[in-house]
């Protein structure tokens, strides 16, 4: 069957259940009521945006840009000013003060654990010392941007790292993401590493030669092969490697046979990580959305469609028949500051 891919705004905007999974708050304060904002943060591994909206009407007042927040990435110490400074900068942006804030929701990459959580609200209180605080892994932002707080479907990321996780009702389940060292296959870092092979082994004659082999030369501004070895090991942030995943589209358009190849083994990897997720919670026989996010996926290129979404969307329709592809038109940072609102609201103010 043809690929169903669709785009949604905020659809149903409606208090979410409880998201049982997580701690539902971290460093719980008394809601302040006279505060009129809420903040939504979307951290990713290149880049993080936050939200501001009003309480009131839920309309969108500010949004700011920042870089990369995942600790596992660039450290803890950079991740902790980065997401310090976009906040202050969202603030700024809204021309609102700290103690305007009722409550913050932070959806970022990386974050699984108490101790990631723990970590998030100490980084965040340094700015807004006295708001409501939620701290969920980057995926539950997604799923809110497409749902507008709807908490079921499975949400797919493929960006610097990729995961999968699904909600239905209670129930969670989620696949991948565990970082570049175990894999996290279908990332843009995976990606990356696997055009970086391609092109050596091209190099080294024991593969096919590939047009990847021009255009990584040409984005990584060096004049060899045998240079791209003191390229990809004079930095570890794992976006610089990232960011070469894009050339892979540009080159099947190209109709470049190892491109081709990588990201055919990408999207089935994506596709099986959102198997496991469906099979787990009961739901690959259902009416599913399929939430995608993370610009491997996203977005297309100047040669065409997004070969990677079309060839995932193929992969996952032979597991989950019935599922949909939805491709947020809210920004996940928006869909995060929905859940602070839907908080917000629920604690009376």
């Amino acid at each position: 069957a043809a690929p169903h891919i669709a785009k949604r705004t905020r659809g149903r905007s409606r208090n979410p259940p409880p998201l049982p999974f997580f701690p539902a708050a971290v460093g719980y304060s008394q809601i302040d009521t006279m505060a009129k904002y809420v903040v939504g943060v979307d951290g990713g591994g290149t880049k993080t945006e936050v939200a501001v909206l009003a309480v009131a009407d839920g309309k969108e007042v500010a949004v700011a840009l920042g870089p990369c927040t995942n600790q596992n990435s660039i450290g803890k110490d950079k991740a902790a000013a980065n997401l310090q400074s976009t906040l202050q900068s969202a603030l700024a942006k809204a021309g609102v003060s700290d103690d305007n804030i009722a409550s913050c929701c932070l959806c970022m990459a990386g974050v699984d654990r108490d101790q990631d959580r723990a970590l998030i609200t100490e980084w965040t209180r340094a700015v807004l010392p006295s708001a409501d605080l939620l701290v969920y892994n980057d995926a539950v932002g997604a799923l809110a941007a497409a749902t507008g707080g709807d908490m079921f479907g499975i949400v797919a990321v493929s960006g610097t790292g990729m995961i999968a996780v699904g909600y239905n009702k209670s129930k969670t389940k989620r696949a991948g993401g565990w970082g570049p060292v175990f894999g996290d296959h279908g990332s843009g870092y995976d990606i990356g590493v696997q055009i970086l092979r391609a092109v050596g082994r091209a190099e080294d004659g024991s593969g096919p030669e590939t047009a990847l082999t021009k255009h990584v030369l040409e984005h990584t501004k060096v004049e060899s092969v045998r240079d791209l070895i003191s390229w990809a090991y004079a930095d570890g942030a794992w976006d610089r490697i990232a960011a070469l995943a894009p050339l892979a589209k540009v080159c099947k358009a190209e109709g470049d046979a190892e491109a081709t190849r990588i990201l055919a083994e990408a999207a089935a990897e994506l596709a099986g990580a959102v198997a496991t997720v469906a099979k787990s919670l009961d739901i690959d026989q259902s009416e599913v959305p399929i939430v995608v996010c993370g610009g491997n996926l996203t977005k297309g290129n100047e040669n065409g469609p997004n070969a990677l979404l079309a060839a995932f969307s193929d992969e996952v329709h032979k597991f989950i028949p019935k599922s949909s592809i939805v491709i947020p038109e809210t920004k996940s940072c928006v869909g995060a500051a929905l859940l602070a609102l839907h908080r917000a609201r629920e604690t009376g103010l």
